[in-house]
């Protein structure tokens, strides 16, 4: 089914929001044959507002949310899951559950229809480090659309990441797991098969976990972390490591049985305590000079460039942007903050383009504004990437201050070997664990 008029612009600014809120948004998905059947999404949901966000504008085709039904009462949200062809959900601590029946039949017409339909089976956003316990909803959607006679139904896990989800201008994930095909999970059971819904149930969780953060504590997350990044940017030219990339590997670290995984955390820790004491840059492989001048050469060419160009983004941007950041200075919980950011940033920025292209618009005519809306957060994403390319000389400065720091090359050299080897043996481990 071709997407409306609506969906093509909510995902249009929904993307152009995720590239203003974070530094980088990388989407892993190796088989993406998925996109083309009917697709039930399951994600974990660490984020709050922001995972629906990046889902919409990240995926190929937005998908219909579902959602608490008591978001329906709020008028303005209410009209905006409208538009956006969200089904309600009815939980029990909301009240009555019959009004499900119209769900699920919602999405078993959506699923006929091509659509796709996305679901977070946590039911509810938190702050911990791993996936708390999956609702059988998903396994029971899916067993019912085949009994309704909707063709290949599959479940596609979603892995939604987030360097740090209340700041803005982090950088965040989105890694996509293999397809799970229903019917050869359940092999035709009906949906009232209470043993084959949690057994599909319990494959659901089990390919999510894969591809979503899922750690013991916080502390394992960052040091597996870097781990992954010591490991990928040993073999990568210059260092550059992705973010997608990394919190793949560091999920997969994670799934390995404990004495490899111990032997991890213990090769990256004395790296890491190593290039502190030395005052080195954390768990990052420095480039080497020549790649690191060459960085540089190249940030100043665009900078110079660029500069015109991004002194009208920051004149036209510095309002929102602002706000936005100052959003994350707040006390509350992270998961709280990254709803609010996004909202905030929303509102902000489309309310400031709205109003610069107003008064071009009623000086020179509606043509010149609509130019101008879309001037507007062209010439912000422009001021935004020439802002970060001016820290790499501030890394410079700060590599050449440290460069007598007391920590020769062979002994960097040996402490990362130590590192890549713990993390070599814990894939080959976890691969027979999975086996």
């Amino acid at each position: 089914m071709a997407p409306s008029t609506f969906d093509t612009v909510l995902q249009n600014l929904a993307r152009v929001m995720a590239r203003v809120l974070y530094r980088s948004v990388d989407v892993l998905d190796p088989d993406p044959s998925w996109s083309d059947r009917p697709a039930i999404l399951v994600a974990n949901h660490f984020g709050g507002f922001a995972d629906p966000a990046l889902l919409i504008g990240l995926l190929a085709k937005p998908p219909r949310f579902l959602a608490k039904a008591t978001l329906w009462d709020i008028g303005p949200v209410g009209r905006l899951l409208e538009l956006g062809g969200a089904i309600p959900v009815y939980r029990a601590s909301d009240g009555a559950t019959s009004g499900n029946r119209d769900t699920f039949a919602a999405c078993y017409e959506a699923l006929a229809a091509g659509e796709q339909i996305a679901l977070f089976p946590e039911g509810t956003t938190h702050d911990d480090p791993s996936m708390t316990r999956l609702k059988t909803g998903a396994a029971r959607i899916a067993m019912g659309a085949m009994a309704a006679g909707v063709p290949d139904p599959v479940i596609v896990p979603v892995g939604i990441h987030y360097e740090d989800k209340a700041a803005i201008r982090s950088r965040a994930a989105v890694i996509v797991g293999a397809p799970i095909d229903v019917s050869a999970v359940v092999n035709g059971a009906d949906p009232s098969d209470r043993d084959a819904v949690h057994r599909l149930t319990e494959v659901i969780d089990d390919r999510l976990r894969s591809v979503a953060p899922d750690f013991a504590t916080w502390e394992e997350a960052r040091l597996l972390g870097a781990a992954a990044e010591v490991a990928l940017g040993a073999s990568s030219p210059g260092g550059t490591v992705g973010y997608a990339p990394r919190e793949r590997l560091a999920g997969l670290l994670g799934q390995a049985p404990q004495p490899e995984r111990v032997a991890v955390l213990g090769a990256v820790g004395r790296y890491l305590d190593a290039m502190e004491a030395a005052g080195m840059e954390g768990s990052a492989v420095r480039p080497s000079p020549s790649e690191l001048a060459r960085r540089v050469a190249a940030s100043l060419v665009v900078t110079v460039l660029l500069a015109p160009f991004a002194l009208a983004g920051v004149a036209l941007n510095a309002v929102p942007y602002l706000l936005t950041r100052l959003v994350g200075r707040f006390s509350a919980p992270p998961v709280t903050l990254a709803t609010v950011k996004v909202l905030v940033g929303l509102v902000a920025f489309v309310g400031t383009w709205t109003f610069w292209a107003w008064m071009v618009a009623s000086r020179w005519g509606w043509r010149f504004g609509s130019v101008m809306f879309v001037l507007a957060p062209f010439y912000g994403g422009v001021a935004i990437a020439v802002w970060e390319r001016l820290g790499i000389f501030g890394r410079l400065f700060g590599s050449l201050r440290r460069s007598g720091g007391g920590l020769d090359a062979e002994t960097v050299t040996a402490l990362r070997d130590d590192v890549v080897r713990a993390v070599e043996a814990a894939l080959v481990a976890a691969g027979r664990a999975a086996r």
